[in-house]
């Protein structure tokens, strides 16, 4: 019987168990590799956010069960479970960066469907269809990094969303909308203010029900505070700014309606100066209402009108006290401010024909010494005259006699110094017939020895001249009451 001879492993024997050792050497490499990576990112997530804030569970509970399968793989696998496991590395890094990014906050359906991949994933991996395992994983990575990329836009229409929603007052959907937005990115303005918005809306949702209960009762002033503060808290809430706009102009329209109800009160009134205040308030309010235009010409014409009947009054008392010129004067500068007023046009005519009847008696009055003139006698005859039958004969356009008592009393002197200057008073001349005798505004009577004229009252200067003797010169003064007058004229004192 011969004794089986036994042999030394073959050399080809040896290569295949150094072989399988390189392959096992090399997958505990990778296995270890990506249960570092992993802890790394779990250790990360817990240091930025703590799983206790966030909705999602903590990453490191969710991947445990994936850890320690990893650390449970036998080293020695197939050539295609091998090339499964390192796919499934891959899968496990993508889904940890995934979770780092919240994606199942922002992208919760899409996630999920990525999990039922990664299902179906490792119930082919149970089944030992490694081929099928490893599509469903690299499957699942290109969904994964799919999702990624389309991060911005799904930032940028969540808070789209998020701002319709809250317009809405569809506040829980607005506040999901935002949290998604917020799990992307938690540094934008617009996310955080909008978080604050619904936070604090039950506050201005409270104020906004306190206006229009203030409303109700008529205290506009109130119902706009309790808005005001309101806006204060969420000034980007369009619906009470636009219901503040509407009580605005609510309480504009009542203040506009007080000012020219105050206004019209006042210029009733004749106190101009409360109209123009108030319906300068109406103007701020609403400068294009025409009703404003009509108040103001109407302020400014009664104005006008106390102004022009103030005038009045005081040319009635400068009338009164007869001096015309000056009412004369203010009846000018009335009819300056308004030319058309026809009582002052009356008024001004009537004036004025008293002014010229005045100056008519004050010419002979004044100057009584010119009546001893035929010619200036004669024509202060005619205008005492013609005044006398001015006053009588058109009396509807003067006043009573009553009226114009200094008037009366200059004619009544007029007519005095007329009849005292008809007079013919006898003058009787003595001279030396060598003294040439002259009577200045009279004539030239000559030399003479005795001679009597006629003259009328008044001062008279003779003047008497001879060669080689001083002049002779004298003022006599007739009056009225004189029945002669006797005077000597000649020149005695020698040069």
């Amino acid at each position: 019987m011969q004794v089986p001879k036994l042999t030394a492993p073959s050399q080809s024997n040896h290569a295949i168990k150094n072989d399988n050792g390189n392959r096992h050497s090399s997958l505990l490499i990778y296995v270890l590799l990506a249960f570092i990576v992993v802890l790394l990112f779990i250790i990360f997530s817990l240091l930025i956010e703590p799983s206790s804030s966030h909705p999602v569970e903590s990453l490191q509970e969710k991947n445990k069960p994936l850890i320690n399968k990893i650390k449970d793989r036998h080293i020695i696998t197939p050539v295609n479970e091998k090339q499964n496991e390192n796919i499934e590395i891959d899968w496990m890094i993508k889904k940890s960066e995934a979770e780092m990014n919240k994606m199942p906050i922002w992208a919760k359906e899409q996630y999920q469907k990525t999990m039922e991949i990664e299902a179906q994933a490792e119930e082919y991996k149970a089944n030992k269809e490694y081929v099928k395992s490893e599509e469903k994983f690299k499957q699942a990575i290109k969904k994964v990094e799919s999702i990624l990329e389309q991060k911005e836009n799904i930032l940028q229409q969540s808070i789209k969303k998020g701002l319709e929603y809250l317009e809405e007052e569809n506040l829980t959907q607005s506040k999901k909308e935002f949290i998604k937005a917020s799990a992307i990115d938690n540094k934008v303005l617009i996310i955080n203010r909008s978080l604050a918005r619904i936070s604090n809306r039950p506050k201005v949702l409270e104020l906004y029900q306190k206006s229009k209960n203030y409303e109700k009762k008529s205290d506009t002033n109130n119902a706009i505070k309790m808005l005001e503060n309101a806006l204060v808290i969420e000034p980007e809430y369009t619906k009470i700014e636009k219901k503040l706009q509407q009580l605005l102009l609510k309480e504009k329209s009542i203040s506009f309606d007080k000012a020219i109800g105050q206004a019209l009160s006042a210029l009733d009134k004749k106190n101009y100066t409360i109209a123009r205040n108030e319906i300068k308030k109406a103007h701020s309010l609403s400068s294009d209402d025409p009703i404003i235009q009509d108040i103001e010409q109407r302020i400014s014409e009664g104005i006008i009108s106390r102004k022009i009947n103030h005038m009045i009054s005081s040319a009635k008392k400068e009338e009164k006290k007869e001096q015309w010129q000056e009412a004369k004067i203010i009846y000018n500068n009335i009819l300056k401010i308004s030319p058309d007023i026809g009582q002052i046009i009356v008024k001004q005519e009537r004036v004025n024909a008293y002014i010229q009847l005045n100056q008519l008696i004050d010419n002979i009055v004044n100057q009584t010494e010119r009546l001893q003139n035929d010619k200036i006698f004669e024509k202060s005859k005619r205008a005492l005259k013609y005044v006398r039958n001015e006053l009588n004969q058109n009396s509807n356009s003067y006043y009573t006699i009553m009226k114009t008592p200094l008037l009366m009393q200059k004619i009544a002197s007029a007519k005095e110094a007329i009849n005292n200057a008809s007079k013919q008073i006898n003058v009787t001349i003595h001279s030396d017939n060598r003294t040439d005798i002259t009577i200045y505004r009279v004539s030239k009577i000559g030399k003479l020895t005795n001679k009597q004229i006629k003259l009328r009252p008044g001062k008279y200067t003779i003047v008497g001249t001879r060669i080689g003797y001083r002049d002779f010169r004298k003022t006599i003064e007739i009056t009225a009451n004189d029945q002669s007058v006797i005077i000597n004229v000649q020149c005695k004192e020698k040069i």
